[in-house]
């Protein structure tokens, strides 16, 4: 894949300043412990005890080693949504200003762990929630004659949001130009017709 899959915001880019600076020997156990709970969103990697021991080890604050791990989640989750090779993510990661060492250890931990965290997303999905049911409306208001254009479309929304646990319906009322709804809608029958072929 020649495209960056990465970002390239100042915050990403302070993250991988920062895991250049972790000793390379600790830097594969920082990101074992990430992969380890990353399918479970209501577990995190560190405790607060661990964190300020992070803190005065790494000589930067906590919302900075905090970004570091959120760079890292992210690197993993995008390895398995684009289904990544170990290979694959070091030539992503070969993009950014990461250290050779740094790739490596990325490597070799989504060699050994990379199976096990995209078989343990697709038992419990990368959401909280799915998606149950969908219903819209678009309203269309004609202009009067003394007006010199249309009135803008409104689109309602109303989609069943499902977890283990509870049924939740959100409603969501947007007023937008009607080309945007029409890629959205191709882009889902799309990507639902190529599931099914």
């Amino acid at each position: 894949m020649d495209k960056s899959i990465l970002p390239k915001t100042s915050n990403f880019k302070e993250a991988v300043a920062m895991m250049n600076n972790v000793e390379p020997n600790k830097f594969p156990l920082l990101l074992t412990r990430i992969i380890k709970v990353l399918h479970n969103k209501q577990v995190q990697p560190f405790s607060d005890e661990e964190l300020s021991q992070l803190e005065s080890v790494l000589d930067v604050s906590v919302n900075d080693i905090k970004n570091v791990i959120d760079s890292c989640s992210f690197i993993f989750e995008q390895s398995a949504y684009f289904n990544l090779k170990s290979s694959d993510l070091g030539d992503q990661l070969k993009m950014t200003e990461l250290e050779e060492n740094k790739i490596g250890a990325f490597e070799e931990i989504w060699e050994v762990d990379g199976g096990n965290y995209i078989a343990q997303i697709k038992e419990t999905g990368v959401t909280p929630y799915s998606a149950e049911g969908l219903r819209f409306q678009l309203h269309l208001q004609m202009a009067q004659s003394s007006m010199s254009r249309l009135k803008d479309p409104l689109a309602l929304f109303e989609i069943s949001l499902n977890t283990d646990d509870v049924n939740k319906v959100i409603h969501s009322s947007v007023q937008q130009h009607i080309h945007i709804y029409t890629d959205i809608y191709t882009w889902i029958y799309l990507h639902h017709h190529h599931q099914l072929i």
